[in-house]
């Protein structure tokens, strides 16, 4: 038991290591699907550290960079916060994502993820004339049945 808790206490300490000073608790995009031509942000939640004063992005390809950098307001300990930013709208397709938080001038965190961006479909749609047209022949077999439904009645 003893040993199994010294195991713990050390894959904590080494995840404490690899997320940093910054302790990322989640990352991810908004919105969850992006489709074409809509706005995404790229966000970090942070549960320590300075606040995130300076970000960067840069997209070549299907290759998104985003840096964070934990160089704003620190009061030691700061609360939970977290940081985002616009990359804009993309084309549709499948992306690879390179979080990076600094956390300090030698000491940063890189997340590596991909994301996809859906393509928008417009639904055709029918034409003031079209709908009009439409609504005729439906009125107008509405009629002829009614019409003929009470001919075979008398």
């Amino acid at each position: 038991m003893k040993n199994k808790i010294l195991l713990l206490l050390f894959l904590a300490s080494i995840c404490d290591i690899a997320l940093g000073e910054g302790l990322i608790t989640s990352f991810g995009i908004q919105p969850d699907a992006p489709i074409s031509g809509e706005e995404i942000e790229v966000f970090v939640d942070l549960a320590a550290g300075p606040y995130v004063e300076t970000t960067s992005s840069s997209i070549a390809g299907d290759q998104v960079l985003v840096t964070f950098v934990q160089d704003g307001l620190d009061l030691s300990p700061n609360p939970p916060h977290s940081a985002s930013v616009s990359i804009g709208a993309l084309p549709a397709g499948e992306y690879d994502l390179t979080i990076t938080v600094e956390h300090g001038a030698d000491e940063s965190t890189v997340i590596e993820t991909a994301f996809g961006v859906g393509r928008f479909f417009s639904v055709p749609s029918l034409g003031t004339w079209a709908l009009i047209l439409l609504l005729s022949l439906t009125l107008g077999i509405g009629v002829y049945r009614a019409h003929k439904n009470s001919a075979s009645l008398s």
